[in-house]
């Protein structure tokens, strides 16, 4: 074998088995590393298990679909009271459930528990942005642990068969993202804030948020209510809902429309 070629690919071999690391110091989440665990903590096989701060970043669309019980399966845990982000990069976590109907009156199976990045570990922050999570057998993403932060942007949470969002944590700030066609709740959350952001085709509300500020935000056609909301609730609009509009208790309720 010609030596330049052989160095080669032994180099390339050499870079495959170490840690995978992007983005000027981002470890990489793959597709291909999922098999053999994509750095250090991290078991081989789905979920994908953070153990240590820093940022992440995907290269390729994560499918567990195809794992035994996939509606169980989940994509990414985050484990310890650490912070992390997660950049999607324009990819999607992917499961096996599909939800029918506008809004949805039922998914493909009845039960649970995958999701597609959840937060197990009390006072964490972690911030996801920039892609989908589909289709899985519980929530599109938990950050349901106490004293956490959760911050989305720029995400589509669809398809998945409970809430695209359930967050009771300390904090969740979503921003930009969509929440469309799961189970039960499109935007779950008891603190932070929801801006820029729709909820649309949902079978229970559209955006439940506890004491948490909505700003700008749009929810129509969700088979719930299409804001429920003991906070502030400012410049949206609910549109076409099931339920009411917008439910209000304690809440304050400035320039918005509701039809």
């Amino acid at each position: 074998m010609n030596r330049l070629i052989h160095t080669a690919i032994l180099a390339a071999a050499a870079l495959a088995l170490s840690p995978a690391v992007a983005d000027k110091g981002a470890y990489e989440i793959s597709p291909l590393c999922v098999a053999t665990g994509c750095f250090g903590g991290d078991d081989p096989g789905f979920p994908v298990e953070i153990f240590q701060t820093g940022r992440y970043v995907l290269t390729g669309n994560l499918d567990v679909s195809n794992e035994a019980n996939a509606e169980n399966a989940s994509g990414i845990v985050v484990f310890g009271s650490i912070d992390v982000s997660i950049d999607l990069n324009g990819f999607e976590i992917r499961g096996p459930v599909s939800c029918t109907g506008q809004p949805v009156t039922s998914c493909s199976t009845t039960e649970g528990t995958g999701i597609g990045v959840r937060l197990a570990n009390n006072n964490a922050s972690l911030r996801i942005k920039h892609g989908s999570i589909t289709g899985m057998g519980q929530h599109g993403i938990s950050c349901a642990t106490l004293g956490s932060s959760c911050q989305l942007d720029g995400l589509r949470l669809s398809q998945n068969r409970e809430n695209g969002l359930r967050a009771g944590g300390l904090d969740a700030f979503v921003i930009r993202t969509a929440a469309v066609s799961n189970g039960v709740e499109g935007l779950n959350l008891r603190y932070g804030a929801v801006r820029d952001s729709r909820a649309r085709f949902n079978g229970g509300d559209g955006i439940r948020a506890g004491e948490a500020t909505i700003e700008s935000a749009t929810s129509t056609s969700n088979g719930g209510d299409g804001i429920v909301s003991n906070g502030v609730v400012q410049n949206s609009t609910a549109s076409s809902n099931d339920g009411n509009g917008i439910f209000c208790f304690g809440c304050q309720a400035l320039f918005n429309q509701v039809v």
